[in-house]
């Protein structure tokens, strides 16, 4: 009997969870309008600059798996849209504040231009952004897990409090960097350059190291890679 409770307990968790996503999915605004905002956008800048989408508004819009790439979004409205796993290689955005979208889960942000970008509390778990720029931009409390940042341009970002557990940092740019309190667990930071970074009380547990330039950087208070606290 107590089996039998167990598992009609997990099934009505289940049906509860799927109802959420379904009543979350009903929220959103069809992916059929927003593309047309999108295309529309797109013709009444094609004399001047193709690219550009000006002030669309796609607020609330379901923009999951959406091909988007290389286009200008600055100044786009994207507060509340799903762009779980689209395909944002190349874009620009500049200046959002805070109108990126919450959720980039798995999205593909390949060499896109997000520097001096308000990154409000976007999340970019799974995220793929090689070659990304994020030089100066606000990365606060953003998380990161698990995203692919190679070879990716943080400079003098401001990333306070931002998750980057299990995030891919090789060859990336953090110098100057504000990452205090930042979570770098089990991160890949290999030949990353971290110099003159603000790095204090930053979570190093597990992280891979090897060739980074911490030259300048402040450490006080890091957990390092060994579980020892910097002095």
């Amino acid at each position: 009997m107590k089996l039998l409770a167990a598992l009609g307990l997990s099934a009505a968790l289940l049906l509860s969870a799927q109802s959420v996503s379904g009543l979350n999915a009903l929220s959103l605004r069809p992916k059929a309008v927003c593309m047309n905002i999108v295309k529309a956008e797109a013709k009444k800048s094609a004399k001047e600059e193709a690219r550009y989408l000006g002030g669309a508004d796609l607020k609330d819009c379901d923009l999951r798996k959406a091909v988007l790439k290389n286009l200008d979004l600055s100044g786009v409205n994207l507060s509340g849209a799903n762009l779980t796993r689209a395909n944002l290689y190349n874009i620009t955005i500049h200046m959002a504040n805070h109108n990126l979208a919450s959720n980039l889960t798995r999205a593909i942000l390949t060499k896109a231009n997000l520097s001096f970008a308000d990154l409000g509390a976007a999340d970019f778990t799974g995220a793929t952004l090689i070659g990304a720029n994020l030089w100066f931009s606000s990365a606060v409390n953003v998380n990161f897990t698990n995203a692919n940042l190679s070879g990716a341009n943080l400079k003098t970002a401001w990333a306070e409090s931002a998750n980057f557990t299990n995030a891919n940092l090789t060859n990336a740019n953090l110098t100057d960097v504000s990452g205090f309190y930042a979570n770098f667990t089990n991160a890949n930071l290999t030949n990353a350059n971290l110099s003159n970074a603000n790095l204090s009380s930053a979570n190093f547990t597990g992280a891979n190291l090897t060739g980074a330039d911490l030259s300048g950087a402040r450490l006080t208070g890091a957990t390092m890679p060994d579980g020892s606290i910097h002095p």
